[in-house]
């Protein structure tokens, strides 16, 4: 395994832990800068934002799957999947 897919597993899963985390409480205080969203239903956003969280965290996860076989591709992957997950993330939060 090269450092590239560990680094890449390790920050996926920190990810993903958070948006488990933060789906099962549905607190918006365990968002940074929660004081500055400016929404009726807090704990609809909460599940939201801990989907985007996820949906994001496939990103880095994808890249170090093919980060295995080569890092330049694996770094082309991941880039692709990020612009996909945001593409994605702002259409989940409408």
């Amino acid at each position: 395994m090269n450092p590239f897919s560990i680094l890449m597993f390790m920050f996926s899963g920190g990810l993903l832990l958070y948006a488990a985390i933060l789906y099962l409480c549905k607190d918006v205080k365990m968002i940074p800068r929660d004081y500055a969203v400016k929404v009726t239903d807090k704990r609809r956003y909460a599940t939201q934002f801990a989907k985007v969280i996820a949906l994001v965290a496939l990103a880095p996860a994808y890249g170090g799957i093919v980060g295995l076989f080569s890092t330049g591709w694996g770094l082309f992957a991941m880039i692709a999947q990020m612009i996909l997950a945001i593409f994605l993330g702002t259409k989940l939060m409408k």
